[in-house]
């Protein structure tokens, strides 16, 4: 079992940050694709580049620790909580 300091564990919780920004810009990119009549390549490769991206990256936090790891999916989570709510914020605007 390996130690992380907290200076480490934060590095990690802004690595989950960006992935989640990463992840959910693309998952906003593959709407466009869809809303746009695109269902072709381009978006299976989004798609696709997504789901192994963050497959890569916690795959590799885990390897480094379970704190390492629990640290980058909180940093991942709050960004989802943030796109969560200016997505129903934005719903609550239209209607």
């Amino acid at each position: 079992m390996t130690h992380l300091n907290p200076f480490a564990l934060a590095a990690y919780g802004v690595l989950g940050a960006l992935l989640g920004l990463v992840y959910f810009w693309g998952l906003a990119r593959i709407v466009g694709l869809y809303a746009s009549g695109g269902t072709g390549w381009k978006t299976l490769a989004v798609r696709v580049l997504r789901l192994v991206g963050i497959a890569v990256i916690f795959a590799t936090c885990a390897r480094q620790s379970a704190a390492a790891l629990l640290s980058n999916f909180a940093g991942f989570l709050a960004v989802r909580t943030v796109a969560i709510d200016r997505t129903l914020s934005s719903i609550r605007r239209r209607t």
